[in-house]
């Protein structure tokens, strides 16, 4: 919702976004990014919304060419988001009981 809101009311340049609007939209992914921290620490492990919006940021790392400091920022946290939402999975693999994991009685 964030990255329509800057597309709606951001004006079309023929150089690119301006700084601000960089800015802008960077912030908005590290909130998208932040987001999933949520999912998985706070939602039981919501590994399906999580991977969602990794999705989304690959999407956004592949459309978006115009500005480097956003594709990239883009790719990194799509990777970080990702890598994170393997976290329930790994704890459980590993043995070590998490807050997913552990059981609600006993």
């Amino acid at each position: 919702m964030i990255i329509n809101v800057f597309a709606v009311l951001s004006p079309v340049r023929d150089n690119g976004p301006s700084t601000f609007q960089v800015i802008l939209a960077v912030a908005g992914l590290c909130f998208v990014s932040s987001t999933v921290i949520g999912y998985i620490e706070y939602k039981q492990g919501d590994v399906a919304g999580a991977l969602v919006l990794a999705w989304f940021l690959f999407g956004v790392f592949d459309q978006q060419r115009e500005s480097a400091a956003i594709h990239w920022t883009a790719l990194g946290l799509g990777i970080g988001v990702a890598a994170y939402t393997l976290k329930p999975f790994v704890f459980r693999l590993v043995g070590r009981p998490s807050s997913e994991t552990t059981p609600l009685l006993g």
